[in-house]
C-alpha cells in the first residue's frame, strides 16, 4: 500500500510554499504508506530524486518536507514551474530500503541529445501505488513478444535498456518500460526504442545492438524538422529510405525488411513517442492495478497521472496543480 502526491507550481502564484504544501499533502496521505519516502524535484534548471527509509519514531510528512529543504536549493524551489513528485510507501514485494523507496528511475540521469542538436541529462522518474503484475510486451511495442510476468519482463528491460534493474519491486519494472517508451525528440531513446522489438538473440548482441543505434542516432540528430513529416507521407518516406542507408554502411545484419522497420520506427518515436503516449501505452496493456505520476529532466513544467484500479485526486488552483492518492477530493483540497 502506497501513496502518490505532488504539487506543480506554474507561475507566479499567490504565494503558496511548496514545503508546507508538500508537508500538508503527506500528512493526509500518510495513512497510505509510513515506512520510506522519496520525491522527485524539477525546475528549468535542473532535476533531482532522493529517497529514505523512515527512522524510528520520526514523522514521515515532517521527514518528507525536511529531505525537501535539504536536497533543493532555496533559489530552485523560487523557480517556475517547478515540481514535486513525491511518494510514500509500506513495502508490500520488497523490503523496506531506501532503494526500494519511490520515485524510480532505471537508468538514472544520462546524457542524451535533442532534435535541436543540444546536448541534455535525460532523468524519467515514476512513482506508482497498486501492483504491476504484467505486460503485454508485443502489444505495447508492436512486436511477436508474449504477455510477460515480472521476472520475464524484468531480464527483457535489462538487455534493451544495457543496465540491471537498481532495484527488485514491482515499480521499478514499470520505470524500465516506461524508460524505454518514452522517446519523443530524444535521439538516444528512439534509436534504444526501435531497436527494442529485435528478438531477444539479436537485442542481446551488444555489437549489434550498439552499431544500429549509433547508426540511427545520427540519422536522427541530422534531421532538421520532424514534425512536417508527418503532414507529407513522401517526405517521410524519403527519410524513412536514408536512414536505412545508413544502417546498411554500418553494417547492421539485418535483412531489408527488418532495416526498413528499424528506420521507420526510430522516425516514429522521435516525432511522436512523447511522454504521455509513453504512460497511455504502459497502462493500457499493463496487468494490474495502476496509480501513477511520470516526470521527466526533459519537460521540467509536466506530471503525467494515470490511474487504473486505484484511488488518484487533484486540484487546480491560481498557478498550481496537484494531486494525492486520496480517495476524497475533499482530502486534497483540505490539505492545500
Amino acid at each position: 500500500m502506497c501513496g502518490n502526491l505532488g504539487l506543480l507550481l506554474v507561475g507566479r502564484d499567490p504565494g503558496l510554499d511548496p514545503v508546507q504544501c508538500i508537508e500538508a499533502m503527506a500528512r493526509v496521505v500518510a495513512m497510505r504508506g509510513a515506512q520510506s519516502y522519496g520525491f522527485a524535484c524539477a525546475s528549468p534548471t535542473s532535476m533531482s530524486m532522493r529517497k529514505a527509509v523512515l527512522v524510528k519514531r520520526d514523522d514521515i510528512a515532517a521527514a518528507l518536507s525536511r529531505s525537501l529543504v535539504r536536497g533543493t536549493r532555496r533559489a530552485t524551489l523560487k523557480e517556475r514551474p517547478f515540481l514535486v513528485s513525491a511518494h510514500l510507501r509500506f513495502a508490500t514485494s520488497s523490503r523496506s530500503l531506501a532503494r526500494e523507496a519511490h520515485p524510480h528511475a532505471w537508468l538514472g540521469a544520462r546524457p542524451t541529445v535533442l532534435a535541436d542538436g543540444s546536448a541534455a541529462s535525460r532523468l524519467v522518474c515514476l512513482t506508482h501505488n497498486g501492483d504491476f503484475e504484467g505486460l503485454d510486451v508485443g502489444a505495447c511495442f508492436g512486436s511477436d513478444a508474449p504477455v510477460m510476468s515480472l521476472g520475464p519482463l524484468r531480464r527483457w528491460c535489462a538487455v534493451r535498456l544495457g543496465a540491471s534493474p537498481p532495484s527488485i519491486g514491482d515499480s521499478c519494472v514499470a520505470a524500465g518500460v516506461l524508460e524505454l517508451l518514452f522517446a519523443a525528440g530524444d535521439v538516444t531513446a528512439s534509436a534504444r526504442l526501435a531497436c527494442a522489438r529485435l528478438d531477444d538473440g539479436r537485442a542481446a548482441d551488444p555489437r549489434l545492438r550498439s552499431s544500429a543505434e549509433a547508426a540511427l542516432s545520427r540519422s536522427l540528430a541530422e534531421l532538421k524538422s520532424v514534425a512536417s513529416l508527418f503532414d507529407d507521407a513522401k517526405a517521410r518516406a524519403k527519410v524513412e529510405a536514408s536512414i536505412a542507408k545508413r544502417l546498411v554502411a554500418a553494417r547492421v545484419p539485418l535483412d531489408a525488411r527488418e532495416t526498413a522497420r528499424l528506420a521507420a520506427d526510430a522516425l516514429g518515436a522521435f516525432g511522436s513517442r512523447d511522454l504521455r503516449t509513453a504512460v497511455f501505452l504502459f497502462l493500457r496493456h499493463a496487468v494490474g492495478a495502476f496509480g501513477v505520476a511520470a516526470t521527466t529532466s526533459l519537460a521540467p513544467g509536466a506530471v503525467v497521472l494515470g490511474s487504473v484500479k486505484q484511488p488518484m485526486a487533484f486540484g487546480l488552483g491560481a498557478g498550481f496543480a496537484a494531486y494525492d492518492a486520496g480517495p476524497e477530493k475533499g482530502d486534497l483540497n483540505s490539505s492545500v
